[in-house]
């Protein structure tokens, strides 16, 4: 087993147990907006490593990406895998931390339905848009300005990205005009689309009226930004509109109705993903052509299998994964706590090419200003945030404070992970303008200077109402019985079973070593120079680089090298004219024998390149030296000149025939470094995996574990004391009432098949006097015969399961007129 299959298995652990965080977070929060982010983290970050170790777990030299050759080449080694262990750890902390600091929707988000409801009602959609309009205008005009004045540029995209000079301000002017405008839009639209209630408070001619301003003004934002390839943009509205669709009419809605409208969010979702594409694969059109990209937006469209190649191979996913790859190997000693801009800083760092703008992660920056604290650092800050922003979102009260909530709810879903997950600790500020403040301005005249409805609204969203305490026939007061959380069940299962996470964690680590042990396979590089000679007379001789790649991976160039070469694994690259080259990688199970085969074949290309121009010269030579005879022993001065030239020609293709090239010295693109990074990757992976399994088991347990799930079977009345099974004077004081009122014994049944005997203490303290208390063997039982007098089911926490419950709490409390409730004791307690 190589070291990609090692690590890709532990790739793939820890996105199974990220994805069971994330659904335990939305279990909790029911916010798809916090979801949305917490797959982009992931997308960005560990997702990448797949095809990487997909496309490498046999040759480790393997090209996947041209961002290796533009960038730096990406190598299967110890700081590969130090990389994904920082990418790791940053996911578990970034998605814990949101977790523990979210506010669950039973604590706020059911309450804050009704309220956004009432916000739909009152908010000013007309106001807000007529904003929206005149800042569209000036928009408009800016966009222009540039494009007019920018003729030099290659391309609509460059033209409003790259514009220097005097036209900069403008450039940023517009640039917050389409940002506020569009991210603004999304926000209004997405509670207008959320509640029918809402619409339905206008009149229908208003009604009509604002439905048509917003798709008009929707179809401009579409418009503009795909000509211009401006694809965060997008991607920021579509996902806003669709998670706060989500949050307030998708999620409420039951029955027939979700099953509607599930097609409808599967078919708006391919569409969307279907234009970003064909935005990807238009983008970057003639300046003068926006037609060409308009027929190029739709031809992509009529062919989805084009487009959806492009989504599939493109490089998003590991330009940002690829950063903290080049910062460990080629500044792992650089702290720059203070540094202006991450991303100059990087790409200074791996001397990246200035025509590409590339990415880098929040790790990778964090990095460079205080190393491997960085991982904790950019984790914390991406749960803060989006726990900042949940929370706010649940907080829709007031003219202002819903201004800023109304945003919050909706712009995060994409606009946090394209701002936080693209830079460095910089984006914290255009986070909270771009985000919050700017849209929550906009926003702000319209909830302000709120409406009274014009006519009644629609059918409300359904209120839950509180449970309140009942009170069962027998007189007895139920218990309130709070609901526990699935994080509180999982976190009590994992408890309850450490021991299978931490052997997971024990049989990952031994996985690990011996895949570190086993994965020493190195990989060398090595560039042949393979330039085109041209003599002072204008005769040009190149060799075929394509050619001479393929001959040295021949079955003839593998038998000549002979044992050098065994079990090697080569991969080539020609570098056309300029500095036409061709780059040789070849790896070996180990470094020695990666570095001696490199050097074979960098010899075997070097001879062949010098046979390649020698042969030509040869030819030329013979040419020349016929020359040479014809002109014989002819005095003329023409006839002297030429034989001049002749002679110095060929003395030069002589010499060029005879030139035997340097051969380079391979370098080493692999480091062994340390086992610790896989060994840790992988105990942290697989015992993941395991919480996660055992947590998810324990969500969905059968047996009864908390107070809440005996009233999930007895009903919310059903609960008349839940004592430790070291007794309480409540119970015994209740059981004396019972006797007391009744005049008859008390019967304590117990729920499951064993009788209670053993709590015989614990449930007789308090009690005056034991004779009045009757311990029953179970419901069902040989010879058990129907109490006359007060009857008590005994259930244990932690042992009797829900269905033995039923089955007892239906028999008594059918055929039983005197049964009170039920008693849960926890014998953890």
């Amino acid at each position: 087993m190589s070291l990609a299959d090692v690590l890709l298995i532990g790739v793939v652990a820890v996105l199974v147990s990220y994805g069971a965080l994330a659904l335990l977070a939305f279990r909790r929060t029911r916010d798809p907006g916090s979801i949305l982010v917490l797959t982009f983290a992931a997308y960005w970050s560990l997702v990448g490593a797949v095809s990487f170790l997909v496309a490498k777990r046999v040759a480790g030299g393997t090209v996947y990406t041209y961002l290796e050759d533009r960038l730096f080449p990406v190598s299967i080694d110890g700081v590969y895998a130090l990389a994904l262990l920082a990418y790791s750890v940053f996911l578990l902390i970034g998605i814990g931390t949101f977790i523990v600091l979210s506010r669950p929707y039973r604590a706020g988000g059911a309450e804050a339905l009704p309220a956004w409801e009432r916000l739909s009602q009152r908010f000013a959609h007309p106001r807000m848009l007529v904003i929206i309009a005149g800042l569209t205008a000036a928009k408009v005009f800016i966009v222009r300005e540039l494009v007019a004045a920018n003729g030099g540029a290659g391309s609509l995209y460059e033209a409003t990205r790259t514009v220097k000079g005097s036209l900069s301000g403008e450039l940023r002017i517009y640039q917050y005009l389409n940002i506020s405008t569009s991210y603004a839009l999304a926000t209004g639209f997405a509670l207008w689309l959320g509640f029918q209630s809402g619409r339905m408070s206008y009149r229908p001619a208003h009604r009509l009226l604002i439905w048509g301003s917003y798709l008009v003004m929707l179809a401009e934002v579409v418009g503009e930004n795909a000509l211009l390839g401006n694809r965060a943009v997008l991607l920021v509205v579509m996902a806003g509109v669709a998670a706060g669709w989500a949050r307030w009419r998708y999620l409420p809605s039951e029955g027939r109705t979700r099953s509607g409208l599930t097609l409808m969010l599967v078919a708006l979702s391919v569409a969307a993903l279907l234009g970003l594409g064909a935005i990807g694969n238009a983008r970057g059109g003639g300046l003068t052509t926006p037609s060409a990209i308009a027929g190029s937006l739709v031809a992509n469209l009529e062919d989805p299998s084009n487009v959806l190649a492009q989504v599939g191979n493109s490089a998003e996913k590991v330009a940002s994964h690829m950063s903290l790859v080049g910062v460990l190997r080629y500044g792992p000693d650089i702290r720059e706590p203070l540094a202006a801009n991450s991303y100059v800083l990087y790409t200074t760092l791996v001397n990246a090419p200035a025509d590409q703008v590339f990415t880098i992660h929040p790790v990778a920056a964090w990095w460079l200003r205080v190393g491997p604290a960085g991982v904790l650092v950019a984790g914390l800050l991406l749960g803060v945030a989006l726990a900042f922003f949940q929370r706010l979102s649940f907080r829709p009260g007031g003219a202002v404070f819903s201004a800023f909530a109304l945003p919050a709810a909706v712009l995060p879903a994409a606009g946090l992970p394209v701002i936080m997950l693209r830079t460095g600790p910089e984006a914290i500020r255009s986070v909270v303008i771009e985000l919050l403040v700017i849209p929550a301005l906009l926003c702000l005249p319209a909830t302000l200077f709120g409406r009274e409805p014009q006519v009644a609204g629609g059918a409300p969203h359904p209120v839950v109402p509180p449970k309140k305490m009942t009170i069962p026939t027998s007189g007895v007061s139920a218990m309130t019985t709070p609901i526990t959380s699935d994080l509180a069940r999982a976190f009590a299962a994992v408890r309850r079973r450490w021991w299978v996470v931490v052997a997971a964690a024990v049989l990952g680590a031994v996985i690990g070593l011996a895949g570190a042990r086993g994965g020493e396979a190195a990989t060398y590089d090595v560039s042949v120079a393979t330039p085109t000679v041209v003599t002072s007379n204008g005769a040009v001789f190149s060799a075929p680089g394509a050619q001479l790649a393929s001959d040295l991976k021949s079955s003839e160039t593998t038998e000549r090298l002979g044992d050098v070469v065994d079990d090697t694994t080569i991969v080539t690259t020609v570098l056309p004219d300029p500095g036409a080259a061709v780059d040789i990688r070849v790896t070996a199970p180990t470094p020695e024998r990666a570095q001696t085969a490199a050097a074979a074949y960098a010899q075997a290309m070097t001879d062949a390149y010098d046979e390649s121009i020698a042969e030509q010269a040869q030819q030329r030579l013979t040419s020349v030296q016929q020359g040479i005879d014809l002109i014989g022993d002819n005095t003329g001065d023409r006839a002297i000149a030429t034989l001049a030239e002749l002679k110095v020609e060929q003395a030069y293709l002589q010499a060029l025939a005879d030139h035997r090239s340097t051969v380079p010295d391979p370098v080493s693109l692999t480091s062994s470094g340390t086992s610790t990074s896989t060994v840790i990757l992988l105990a942290i992976a697989f015992a993941g995996l395991a919480a996660a399994v055992v947590g998810f088991l324990g969500i969905g347990s059968r047996t009864l574990r908390f107070s809440d799930d005996v009233t999930a079977v007895s009903g919310d009345d059903g609960l008349v004391a839940a004592v430790p099974s070291s007794g309480s004077w409540a119970l015994g004081g209740l059981i004396d009432r019972l006797a007391t009122e009744s005049g008859r014994t008390v019967t304590l049944v117990p729920v499951g098949t064993a009788a209670i005997d053993d709590l015989r203490d614990g449930l007789l303290v308090g009690v005056e006097d034991p004779s009045h208390v009757r311990f029953s063997p179970p419901v069902g039982a040989p010879g058990v015969e129907s109490p006359d007098g007060p009857v008590l089911l005994v259930a244990r926490l932690g042992t009797d399961t829900r269905r033995q419950l039923d089955a007892g709490h239906r028999a008594l409390s059918a055929a039983n007129p005197n049964f009170v409730g039920v008693v849960a004791v926890d014998s953890r307690a």
